[in-house]
């Protein structure tokens, strides 16, 4: 069971979170002051959002449609956050092997791109191999981002653009307090 928590793990997060965005001057929203204040009940992937609006996304694991409808629409919203540096267009989705994994394909500054998402499973739940192989793409482009992924454990994903020298700090972050169990005394 979940117990509510009076600031100590959550106001530990903000802690860190401000401190990156100020290392990496990511800049944060007024929604996280005075988080001592209230009573929190919810995993990192909650806050993501409300702390760095703009450069994050929250989706539901479920997603509710096919692999080769709902992953081009999860590349346009992670797209969105990297605010204009990557702007996918043309974005479809196919699979060689019955949707057990999928290629991502789109033009993106005159050029075709391509990138494998594995453990799609042909379902309509979200795999986080999504990210990595946003990352791998990332790489290879040279964009100035990564993509991590806060999960809750349960049906919530937010996933959060950062400078790619602070993506190491950030995933350090994320094994901390993604669960919803490491957020509780």
């Amino acid at each position: 069971m979940v117990r509510a928590l009076i600031g100590s793990r959550v106001l530990e997060l903000f802690q860190e979170l401000s401190a990156l965005s100020g290392k990496y001057d990511m800049g944060v929203s007024d929604w996280v002051m005075g988080p001592s204040q209230r009573k929190f009940r919810e995993a990192a992937s909650f806050y993501i959002p409300g702390f760095f609006p703009g450069r994050s996304a929250r989706h539901t694991c479920e997603l509710g449609e096919s692999p080769s409808g709902a992953y081009p629409q999860l590349l346009n919203l992670y797209a969105a956050m990297t605010a204009g540096e990557f702007s996918p267009q043309n974005v479809s989705a196919d699979s060689d092997d019955d949707w057990e994994s999928l290629w991502l394909a789109f033009e993106s500054n005159g050029k075709r791109h391509r990138f494998r998402v594995l453990e799609v499973e042909n379902s309509d739940w979200f795999s986080s191999q999504f990210v990595s192989g946003l990352n791998r793409f990332a790489a290879r482009a040279g964009l100035c981002g990564r993509w991590v992924n806060f999960y809750d454990g349960d049906d919530s994903c937010s996933s959060l653009y950062v400078p790619a020298p602070a993506a190491r700090r950030f995933q350090a972050l994320k094994r901390k307090y993604s669960a919803r169990e490491s957020l509780c005394d």
